[in-house]
This record gives structure tokens, sequence and C-alpha cells, in this order.
């Protein structure tokens, strides 16, 4: 009888392990089916959200310049520049009878403004000078003009606004920084962004009106470091039917690209570079370490590349990143959106805890 006993109750338990098995193994495979599934499809919604936000930052910086562009466009077409940019009159000529020749026209301008102040004189012209009637025209001439074109920053993303005549000679600044009454083409400025810029509109134009006289094109450069912050500079021609009076010169901090580019949920992870040819920051939050660290999936960007795909970064971090090239106007820019790879997959390191002590429950029970 005993025997029998402790046959039956290894057949016994026998059994129970082979029904426990048997009940078990079909719910391992569920489950492990279940994660394998559940895990691909948060990998897939990790990337494609990377995507999302790449594409969309992407054609909302290129729509910020097009819509820059577009007010430059407005402004030199506009009788606002006619009026205070003519060659034959308004401040571009004022200019040009500051002094007896344009060399003391560009010394008693640079004289005449506290600088930076926009309209305070520091210098006066005396009334028995030879320039006093010349001073006058031009003071008037600000005085009539100058509020129109504050009015036209405030509702803008420019800093500043220079007029230029033909000749290179900056003729009124809103700002009345140093740039002003020197000559971009000669003067200290002319190897600057600014001057470059000048020097290419100039040319280009001076070019294309041997066949089209009422070419008006914008030309843009790229941020460069300009008083210790980024700058870019938009340029256009005053045409009026047909007749070229002078140049309007646009200064463009980056603030308004930085906005563009900052990560709207600043609880998520998700990092965002935008990145010059020469590796510098083109945004004010990017810093100089996430480009070092970044630099493999930069370079694929700025040779016009476009993808998504997990890198390891300079600090040995699995990162996934979406990259694509912004161009403009002759400017290329690559743009990361990227995110570290174990907190991509957060919810999936998740789901298999879950899985294991869901697992571990069943066995016990």
């Amino acid at each position: 009888k005993k025997k029998k006993k402790q046959k039956f109750k290894r057949l016994q338990s026998t059994l129970m392990t082979a029904f426990l098995v048997l009940s078990i193994t079909p719910l391992t495979i569920t489950a492990i089916f279940f994660l394998q599934s559940h895990s691909k499809d948060l990998q897939e919604q990790s990337t494609s959200h990377l995507l999302s936000v790449r594409d969309t930052k992407q054609q909302q910086i290129i729509d910020y310049f097009e819509a820059r562009e577009t007010e430059v466009m407005g402004f030199v077409r506009s009788e606002l520049a006619y009026a205070s940019g003519g060659r034959f009159y308004g401040l571009v000529n004022a200019f040009s009878r500051l002094g007896n020749d344009i060399e003391e026209s560009r010394k008693n301008a640079q004289q005449r403004y506290i600088e930076g102040s926009g309209d305070q004189i520091k210098t006066s012209t005396l009334p028995e000078s030879s320039n006093y009637v010349g001073s006058e025209r031009y003071r008037l001439l600000h005085k009539r003009y100058h509020w129109a074109y504050l009015e036209l920053l405030k509702r803008s993303d420019f800093n500043d606004i220079l007029l230029v005549d033909i000749n290179g000679n900056v003729t009124y600044s809103i700002n009345k920084d140093d740039n002003y009454g020197t000559n971009l083409l000669s003067g200290p400025y002319k190897d600057s962004a600014l001057g470059k810029t000048f020097k290419r509109l100039a040319d280009d134009v001076t070019e294309r009106r041997k066949v089209n006289e009422d070419y008006t094109p914008v030309i843009v450069s790229d941020f460069e470091l300009e008083g210790g912050k980024q700058v870019a500079w938009l340029g256009a021609p005053i045409v009026q039917q047909g007749y070229l009076h002078s140049y309007a010169m646009f200064r463009l901090p980056n603030n308004g690209i930085t906005k563009l580019a900052a990560d709207a949920n600043r609880e998520s992870s998700i990092n965002t570079l935008l990145v010059g040819n020469d590796h510098q920051p083109r945004t004010i939050n990017t810093k100089q370490d996430d480009i070092k660290n970044s630099l493999e999936v930069i370079d694929k960007a700025l040779s016009g590349a476009f993808g998504v795909g997990t890198y390891t970064n300079g600090l040995g971090e699995e990162i996934i990143a979406a990259y694509a090239p912004i161009e403009t106007r002759g400017v290329i820019w690559a743009l990361v959106v990227q995110l570290p790879e174990n907190e991509a997959f957060a919810r999936i390191h998740q789901l298999e805890k879950l899985f294991v002590i869901a697992m571990l429950i069943a066995i016990i029970l």
C-alpha cells in the first residue's frame, strides 16, 4: 500500500508538472509574441516621432526664411523705400551733402550721432559752417523717415535696416552702429558678413541689370558672429521703374530660428541641433559639446543626406537620430533631431519587466 501511495504521489506530481508546463507554454509563447510585436511598434513609434519632428522643424525654418525674404521684397518696393532711398532725393542724396565730398560726408556722418543711439546727436553743425545747409537737410529728412523705420522694426524679427548707396556708402541706419557712415566695399566692414553680402548683391545686380533693368533679387548670408551675437544679413536693391536708386540691408538675429528649433515639450529629452558648414551652432541653445559628440550624423546631413537610425555618439551612448539638410539661398545647415536610445525604449524595458513579473505570478499560482 505504501509503495502504491508513493507511486500515486509521483504520478500526481508528474501530471501536475506536465499540466503546468502545458498551460504555461501557450501563455509564454503568446506573451513573447505580444512582447516582440509591441516592442517593434514602440520602436517604430519612436523613430516615426523623430522623423515627424525633423520634417516639421525643417519646413518651419524654410518657411521662416521665405517670410523674411518676402518682408525685404515688400519693403524695397514700398513708397517708404522709394522716398527715403531715392538716389536724387531722400536720405541717400542728403548723405552725400553732409560734406564737401564723399570722404567728408562719411566722416561727418560717423561723428554726427551717439553710436547705437538711433537718433541722438553727438556733434552739431554750426550755422556758419559750409556744411550747415546739407546737415539741416539730412536732419529734417531723418526726422521725417526715422519713425517709420522704427515702426517697421517693431513688427519684424529684424533688428537694424541700412540704406546703402550704389557706391557702397551706408547712408542711413536705424541703430547708428559703427557701420553707419562707412563704405562697405572699401571700409572696415568690407571683409565682414555685411560687406561680403553687399558685394555679392551689388555684383549680381550690376551683371543681371544688363538684360533686365527690373531685376530685384534678395541675397541672404549665413549667420556669423557680430558683436558677440549670431546675425545674418538680407539685402535687396531699391529699383523704381527700372531705375536703381540704392540698396537696403536687413540684419537678422538668430532668436527667431532658435525658437523654431527649440523643443516644445521641455520634459522630453529630444535634442535638436542646427549646425552650419563650419560646425558652429546656428541657434542660441545649441551647445558646442553636443555638436562635437554628434559629428557623425551632422556630417551626413551637411553632405545632403536624409535619414533616421541609431549611432554611437562621442560619449559612447547609443542615440536615435533623424537628420536632414536645410538649403536656402546657397546656405546649407544640418538639422538633427535626436534622443538617447535607452529613453526612447524605456517603455519597452518596462514591458519586459511586467512580462517577467506576470510569468512568475502565473508559475506561483
